[in-house]
């Protein structure tokens, strides 16, 4: 699967990536960010074996990296708290998603 590099908000679904995550898109979504380096994409053809390679790597992973990796999954920053405000991985609070995006960007 491919992994975010840096922090960007999909334009189609305006969700926010940050480094560590998942993205899921068509190949030729994939290709465009990571040609712009958002994402770490290569290229292949994607069969039967790709599931089952990554199926083994799941069952290899040490539980702590599982748990790691669900909780990076489970809390995106920056986090909208209501009224224009968003919440940043270190607490803060900042006023407007522009900024909340610069901002948590610098944190990483």
């Amino acid at each position: 699967m491919p992994k975010v590099l840096k922090i960007f908000e999909d334009k189609h679904t305006k969700k926010v990536y940050i480094p560590g995550n998942e993205y899921h898109a068509d190949p030729e979504r994939l290709k465009e960010l990571a040609e712009k380096g958002f994402i770490e994409y290569e290229a292949h053809n994607e069969d039967s074996n790709t599931e089952k390679d990554e199926n083994q790597k799941e069952n290899h992973e040490a539980p702590e990296q599982k748990a790691a990796e669900e909780e990076t999954k489970q809390e995106e920053f920056p986090k909208h708290v209501g009224g224009g405000y968003f919440e940043l991985s270190n607490g803060e609070r900042v006023k407007g998603k522009e900024e909340a995006l610069k901002a948590q960007s610098e944190l990483e």
